[in-house]
């Protein structure tokens, strides 16, 4: 459908429809739809109806809710502020939605490609990241828009001790974590401490899409947290965003670009006296939670670590 065609069929809908749909494509439920319009859920299914009867081209069938969203937001996104102050001037509507997905395989190549526009020469082998998520399905987590495009990834690795040494010692580097240097998914639990590292690489620069990657991580990090004994966090960061983000977080520097031999500071959160590090963050971050109505943490049934 062409964006000249979109605007045609979507003026010629009523406002009511106009707000039902506007609801739509930010992920409500119908229920959600009724609860905001002040109206029934049937008349919610009843308005659908209709705007599907209106977007429904020759040879069409009706689709899967999902891929309906995807052909309504190609062109929603830029007139949803303007819908907002229209419709609900007290309550502003996402302009943004996020969802977080565990990365299946096929996920590898996109990760890939959007690993490039950051590390050129020092961009990793895909083949790596393929083996540490066969080596442990929890350690990647990718995070997608409407449009069903991962936007950012995070990666949690569980290192072997010796090779955690080295690594923070600055005597290894990244790509040297090859998969027998990573924790098993299936292996049982030791008496001590895990060492975990964490890398994260958002798409563009935006401060909101790496806020919302954050807020998912760090609600992730504290599932993990209920089976595995997290006592420090260490990350580096590649990125001047990233930098900022770990700064805020009032990480504190480990070891120093000089002394590494991947030339990137090495940060560290001790965490060991924080039962739950969301709360932790919400408290010392004042602007950890504007991104909250971008994201559905509720989903967590969906992308919690499985042991």
């Amino acid at each position: 459908m062409r964006e000249k065609d979109f605007r045609e069929k979507f003026d010629g809908l009523t406002e009511r429809q106009q707000q039902t749909l506007c609801l739509f494509c930010q992920g409500k439920k119908y229920e959600e739809i009724a609860s905001r319009t002040d109206t029934k859920v049937g008349t919610v299914r009843s308005n659908m109806s209709k705007i599907y009867k209106s977007f429904k081209r020759p040879g069409d069938h009706y689709t899967f809710r999902q891929d309906d969203m995807r052909e309504f937001c190609r062109f929603m996104p830029e007139d949803l502020k303007e819908l907002a102050n229209r419709f609900f001037p007290n309550k502003a509507l996402r302009t943004y939605r996020f969802d977080l997905f565990p990365a299946l395989e096929e996920d590898i190549p996109e990760i890939h490609r959007l690993c490039e526009e950051y590390f050129g020469d020092d961009l990793l082998p895909a083949e790596l990241r393929r083996d540490w998520l066969k080596r442990d399905r929890n350690s990647f987590r990718v995070m997608k828009n409407l449009n069903g495009r991962i936007v950012s990834f995070f990666t949690v690795l569980f290192v072997k001790d010796y090779y955690f040494s080295q690594f923070i010692r600055g005597n290894l580097i990244e790509r040297d974590l090859l998969d027998h240097s990573i924790i098993s998914q299936t292996t049982a639990q030791g008496p001590g401490e895990d060492s975990i590292y964490i890398s994260v690489v958002v798409g563009k620069e935006n401060s909101k899409l790496g806020l919302c990657t954050l807020l998912y991580l760090v609600k992730y990090i504290d599932l993990l947290r209920r089976f595995r004994r997290i006592d420090k966090i260490y990350a580096l960061a590649a990125t001047d965003a990233g930098r900022r983000n770990i700064e805020l977080l009032n990480f504190e520097l480990y070891s120093s670009a000089s002394k590494r031999k991947d030339k990137e500071d090495l940060y560290i959160f001790d965490c060991e006296k924080i039962s739950n590090l969301y709360q932790h963050l919400e408290d010392v971050y004042p602007l950890f939670k504007e991104g909250l109505h971008n994201i559905e943490l509720k989903s967590e049934d969906r992308w919690k670590p499985v042991w």
